[in-house]
């Protein structure tokens, strides 16, 4: 969750300013962050991707995992609850 696209979107509008080449990303800022809580299923869902990710990552690490992650970008979307307004703005920004 921490990694996904919507994490990434809510830290950058909260806390980066645009200056930084390289900006850290602080402890007390991630805790501002909501998580989404995942049933079991659905953690076991994005797992499996992942895991396909990794493998796919492993054996050529030029793997196009493009379909895989945005399907984890889907979950987590649907995890948050987003209409598909906001996962335009999700998907438009950056």
């Amino acid at each position: 969750m921490i990694n996904s696209s919507i994490t990434k979107y809510i830290w950058e509008k909260k806390f980066y300013d645009g200056k930084t080449l390289f900006p850290k990303i602080k402890k007390s800022q991630l805790i501002e962050i909501p998580i989404a809580k995942a049933t079991i299923e659905e953690q076991s869902r994005i797992v499996k991707i992942v895991d396909a990710i990794y493998d796919s990552k492993k054996t050529d690490p030029a793997a196009d995992t493009y379909m895989l992650e945005k399907e984890i970008d889907q979950l987590v979307y649907k995890l948050y609850g987003l209409t598909d307004e906001e996962i335009a703005v999700m998907e438009g920004w950056g």
